[in-house]
């Protein structure tokens, strides 16, 4: 098993955004702010925070503003604003940009990043899944993790039976505190759920061995290539994978409640809103 450290992520972002529709009509979803800083941004900062050392997007057509936010500013927006404030959080030339000319699936937009892709373990993060954490942020969890075990690792969360057919669930046993041995994964399941359901949340560290699974499945006639699907013929074939139960509140961003929900605990955090934020809920709360 590889152990080695993880330096390069995945950060696809080739979605359409249809859920968000006018507001993403011209404008990608993951530009779309959580107060005042974009989605994206909170992925690139995760990373950072993490150790990784460089980032992989995998774009589509008409997404050119999230390039543009990740590049430097010209020196005159410097001295007007401040670096602090619009500094990229990676330089450019520790950024890829891959263009997904259709959306095909996670897998698909994974496989994109391959040639990429150094021979050893990798991150991937989607950005509308984001997180809150008291410490350690999920990839730095994960990779603390993936060091135990040598192991791919899924971030993961305890979602109710309601909503388990929103995501993919993975069925283990406990090895150790929060971290479970994974035996099967499917994609969005919809019988045999149980109570207590370990969903995928976002957050992946995979081993390189996981791209020749993604290319077996391009290979056949599938209109999408789900990374779920790659990840369950990896465990067939003995990979050993293992699921990370995060800890921190998550926001799925990729649903309007969630956004909305998102946006008003990072305000509520924030010492130079909240103080104006929590009387305007208060009192709406009372009415």
């Amino acid at each position: 098993m590889s152990k080695s450290p993880i330096k390069v992520a995945v950060i696809p972002v080739a979605g359409l955004g249809r859920r968000f529709l006018p507001a993403t009509k011209v404008m990608p979803k993951e530009m779309l702010p959580i107060v005042d800083k974009p989605i994206v941004q909170y992925a690139t900062e995760e990373a950072k925070a993490a150790g990784i050392e460089k980032l992989i997007f995998i774009t589509a057509p008409g997404k050119t503003s999230i390039e543009d936010h990740l590049s430097p500013h010209p020196d005159s927006d410097r001295d007007r604003i401040g670096p602090s404030l619009i500094e990229p959080v990676f330089k450019s030339d520790r950024c890829a940009f891959v263009r997904q000319d259709k959306p095909r699936g996670l897998g698909h937009a994974v496989g994109r990043a391959q040639s990429w892709l150094p021979d050893e373990p990798f991150a991937v993060i989607l950005p509308d899944e984001l997180f809150s954490c008291s410490q350690d942020n999920p990839l730095q969890q994960m990779i603390k993790a993936h060091r135990k075990t040598g192991g791919s690792i899924i971030a993961t969360q305890s979602v109710p039976r309601a909503q388990a057919s929103n995501y993919g669930i993975i069925d283990g046993e406990s090895v150790d505190q929060n971290l479970y041995q994974i035996h099967t994964i499917r994609e969005k399941p919809h019988t045999d759920l149980k109570d207590d359901n370990l969903a995928v949340v976002g957050r992946y560290i995979l081993t390189p061995d996981i791209l020749s699974d993604i290319e077996n499945i391009m290979t056949g006639e599938a209109s999408e290539i789900q990374l779920t699907d790659a990840i369950a013929r990896a465990i067939r074939r003995g990979s050993s994978f293992y699921g990370l139960s995060i800890t921190g509140e998550r926001f799925d961003c990729g649903q309007k409640a969630g956004f909305v929900a998102a946006n008003l605990a990072f305000a509520l955090k924030r010492k130079d809103i909240s103080d104006d934020l929590k009387p305007y809920l208060q009192d709406l709360l009372g009415k």
